[in-house]
């Protein structure tokens, strides 16, 4: 059984605990946070203790534990901070992969994933490091996906598009096929992106419009 901790202690670290809680294959050993936020208690409301980044290094060596990123879409900037964080000290991240999504075997998939209930990956998709899938997600065949990315539920990315790093996809949002979504892509929910977008830029709409830049503080919900 593969022993992981949890960076997070919000209501994504509950979703993702209960998960794991629920499996055979892993086992929770700590929520883990920033160092000075150990008195958070993670909202799943269970025995598994909260504590620092600092005290985890010192009582879990790389050799016998994961981390799960439970860090959402509120700063993709700090998703990715945490990431390398993690990576840079000798840990490797976990992928956790409901029972439901369907992921075809040609799938390359980068670690520290998570993908929820429902999720559709099709055929030939090359996908990095650290992105969330959320529920009825479909990700169309040979799409290239990037790192750091968020995809909130029912989102729709139509066959060979290209995306970079650290983009968010509100509910619903459409990508039609051949586009080349930049870093720091913000595509607003129920929206339906039909052309190549530009860095830290945000569209909104049906077709989507550009709405502004947030090139300072990247994206942020």
């Amino acid at each position: 059984m593969q022993r992981l901790l949890i960076f997070g202690a919000g209501s994504l670290a509950k979703i993702i605990s209960q998960w794991l809680l629920e499996s055979d294959k892993y086992s929770v050993a700590a929520f883990v946070v920033d160092d000075g936020y150990e008195s958070d208690k993670c909202i799943a409301g269970n025995a598994i203790p909260v504590i620092s980044y600092s005290e985890a290094k010192k009582q879990y060596s790389a050799a016998d534990i994961r981390f799960v990123i439970a860090v959402g879409y509120k700063s993709l900037r700090n998703r990715a901070r945490v990431a390398k964080r993690i990576t840079n000290d000798g840990y490797s991240l976990e992928s956790i992969i409901s029972k439901s999504a369907s992921i075809d075997t040609s799938v390359k998939l980068g670690e520290g994933c998570i993908v929820f209930p429902n999720v559709t990956i099709e055929p030939f998709c090359d996908i990095g490091a650290n992105n969330i899938f959320w529920s009825g997600t479909i990700i169309c065949h040979d799409v290239k996906i990037g790192e750091h990315n968020f995809f909130a539920a029912g989102s729709l990315i139509g066959g060979e598009v290209s995306i970079e790093n650290l983009c968010f996809f509100g509910f619903r949002s459409v990508v039609i096929h051949q586009l080349t979504l930049a870093s720091e892509t913000l595509i607003g929910a129920a929206s339906m992106l039909s052309s190549n977008s530009e860095s830290a830029a945000q569209y909104i709409g049906t077709p989507a419009k550009l709405r502004g830049f947030h090139h300072e503080y990247g994206i942020q919900i």
